[in-house]
């Protein structure tokens, strides 16, 4: 009896010990092991996940699949951030690691099936990528011929713009799959090929003339491209007062465009068409001053306030210098100038004074350049202003301009420098003081504690990726960035925040939420994730990945693509409140209305009077003033959002002057 209990006992462990999974089995290739780590084996769905994707890794695509069946027996669905126990989770997508097993394996078709299946249950950058490749392999069975993808552009070949950045939108189709599309030198991103895409990229552009390259290729590397010129033109027109006669004022505008009209004391005077048009004034007993304004097609203005009772160089003038000009040297006459007029070459500013405190990136620099001879160069910081390249036939003695000057945050140092034909020099000097408005003000955006990555593989390539990704998050001052368990934080918060911030670390609020994140790598192919949590609710406010099958190569350019989703999730929308609770966004923040997240913080201000050039009236900017804070509570296709007030300052009210802008 005894020995029959004892036999029963050992059939039953032997039972038992069959019935458990065992670890997978463990493959060699060049000193280097793949398959189960080591560890507690349970058999769950984590531990035939984690075999398989390390025999991905190592080329084992057969025992691959066979573990990734067992694991899509227990859990079936790809996800993000899968719960394991508790509050752990793991990035779980089996259909997307069968899929690159088959790829590997040639078998095309059902690797499709596969990826499509991963990217219908959740979608990520490496499944995209993989049935991108998996595709291009199946057109080259069947295809012969390669296509050229078709390019529309909205909107006119030829721009005329004076705005900071040009939008260039658009659609590409094609039957084999657009894959890549560049504006210019600065790719579109695109998530997956298709055969239709829409396409949208704002470049930021100097003043000149642009010629713009749209290209775009498909999986086969067919080529198309075309071509926009894009004319950027901030500048007015230049006023060039040639001569004073007995009745009138006498002289020339020139601007690229083409297309000048003139107001002489808001009335507008006829004038002929082209880049360069002669103009007269009548001047008959008159004894105030004449405020001239040039405006070319694009809305740039020029203004000139021109004294008629003031000396200017007449015919006889020009004639009796003609003549002493004729006698004399080219030396003796310099010399002979230069002791008879030698204060007359002059620089006058219009309505901007020294150390003037702007609150703007972009004013205009307004003056005039006068003298008694002919005036050979103006430059304003070594930018030549006249005369234009295309215009060193035309001469005056009083050059009257309108030039933009982009201004950094402090001090800005602006020389305005002329030389005359006889090789007078003058130059003079001003300082403008550009301060930012509180309500953008790097203090007042929204705060995240960056996190070190996680990285199953710590080596170089990993720290320079996040090295180079907070510096790209610092440099943008979209947020207040701070540092959290760095491997290097002194160094980094000394060499990249203090390098692009002027306000104190010290100045810094606390964290909203947690910047987090892990980097799964392999010898050339790296995916990293990222997540930023609410650190109150710990809600995942935002998830970005991206996937590189050459990170040697590419991993400047996939920081960039990963700063720019991450960006593009939280706009800093900006606009009026038109009712208590109703904000409207300005025009131009329109179109990312879609990015905003529910219940973000909304900061409530005032903008002071407008300060203005006082003889132009072109603006220097605002001071603002912080009345409060707010939630977005709805979101209406209109882009109007709703909002509920968290807090109000003591004495601030919320009115139609009001504006609202995203934390």
């Amino acid at each position: 009896m005894k020995y029959l209990k004892f036999t029963f006992i050992i059939f039953f462990i032997t039972i038992l010990v069959s019935c458990t999974d065992r670890p997978c089995p463990v493959m060699k290739r060049l000193d280097k092991f793949y398959g189960w780590p080591g560890g507690y084996f349970q058999g769950d769905w984590e531990d035939y996940y984690i075999c398989a994707r390390s025999y991905n890794e190592g080329g084992f695509y057969d025992e691959a699949i066979i573990a990734l069946d067992k694991a899509i027996k227990q859990r079936d669905k790809d996800q993000w951030r899968a719960r394991t126990y508790g509050m752990h989770f793991v990035d779980y997508f089996p259909h997307r690691e069968k899929g690159y097993s088959y790829f590997h394996k040639g078998l095309y078709v059902k690797a499709k099936i596969e990826l499509e299946l991963s990217i219908s249950q959740e979608p990520s950058d490496r499944g995209y990528y993989y049935l991108d490749q998996v595709r291009t392999k199946i057109m080259k069975q069947k295809i012969q011929t390669v296509s050229k993808p078709q390019i529309l552009i909205h909107g006119p070949d030829e721009i005329w713009t004076n705005k900071d950045s040009v939008i260039f939108s658009g659609i590409v189709t094609d039957d084999q799959f657009v894959s890549k599309i560049m504006i210019g030198s600065l790719p579109c991103y695109i998530q997956s090929a298709d055969k239709r895409i829409y396409f949208k990229k704002e470049l930021f552009l100097h003043e000149g003339t642009h010629l713009i390259t749209i290209s775009a290729h498909n999986l086969l590397n067919g080529q198309a491209e075309k071509q926009l010129s894009v004319h950027v033109d901030q500048s007015g027109p230049l006023i060039i007062v040639e001569k004073k006669l007995d009745k009138s004022i006498q002289g020339f505008l020139y601007d690229d465009s083409g297309e000048i009209s003139l107001f002489v004391d808001s009335k507008k005077i006829a004038l002929p068409e082209g880049k360069h048009v002669p103009f007269s004034i009548f001047t008959r007993n008159q004894k105030k001053t004449i405020r001239i304004m040039a405006q070319d097609k694009i809305g740039n203005q020029t203004v000139a306030i021109i004294d008629p009772n003031s000396n200017f160089a007449t015919k006889n003038q020009l004639f009796v210098f003609n003549s002493v000009s004729n006698i004399l040297s080219d030396q003796q006459n310099a010399k002979f100038f230069k002791k008879k007029s030698s204060c007359q070459l002059k620089i006058h500013f219009l309505g901007l004074n020294n150390n003037q405190i702007v609150f703007s990136d972009k004013i205009f620099m307004e003056g005039k350049v006068k003298s008694n001879a002919i005036i050979s160069k103006v430059l304003i910081n070594d930018t030549l202003i006249f005369p234009k390249e295309n215009l060193s036939y035309v001469s005056g003695k009083n050059i009257n301009f309108c030039h933009p000057l982009f201004l950094k945050e402090g001090e800005n140092e602006v020389i305005v420098s002329a030389r005359d034909q006889y090789g007078r020099y003058v130059k003079k000097k001003l300082t403008v003081y550009r301060k930012i408005p509180s309500v953008r003000q790097l203090k007042n955006r929204f705060a995240i504690a960056f996190y070190d990555l996680e990285n199953y593989f710590s080596n170089n390539d990993s720290l320079i990726f996040q090295n180079l990704f907070f510096k790209n998050l610092i440099q943008k001052k979209r947020f207040q960035i701070i540092l959290r368990n760095n491997h290097d934080k002194t160094r980094l918060e000394q060499y990249l925040f203090l390098k692009h911030n002027k306000t104190s670390y010290l100045d810094m609020s606390p964290p909203q939420a947690m910047l987090k994140g892990i980097i799964y790598e392999s010898e050339d192919e790296i995916e990293i994730v990222i997540r930023l949590v609410d650190i109150k609710t710990s809600k995942v406010l935002l998830q970005c990945d991206i996937f590189t099958a050459d990170k040697k190569n590419q991993l400047n350019e996939k920081v960039k693509e990963l700063s720019d989703k991450f960006h593009a999730a939280f706009p800093l929308i900006d606009g009026m409140i038109r009712q208590e609770n109703e904000i409207l966004p300005d025009i131009n923040n329109l179109n990312n209305i879609d990015n905003i997240l529910l219940n973000s913080t909304l900061i409530l201000y005032k903008k002071e009077e407008m300060q203005k050039n006082s003889v132009t009236g072109k603006p220097f900017g605002a001071k603002t003033t912080i009345s409060g804070y707010a939630h977005i509570h709805e979101i209406f296709d209109d882009g109007r959002l709703i909002f509920k007030i968290d807090e109000l300052k003591n004495g601030c009210q919320i009115n139609a002057n009001s504006r609202g802008i995203m934390q």
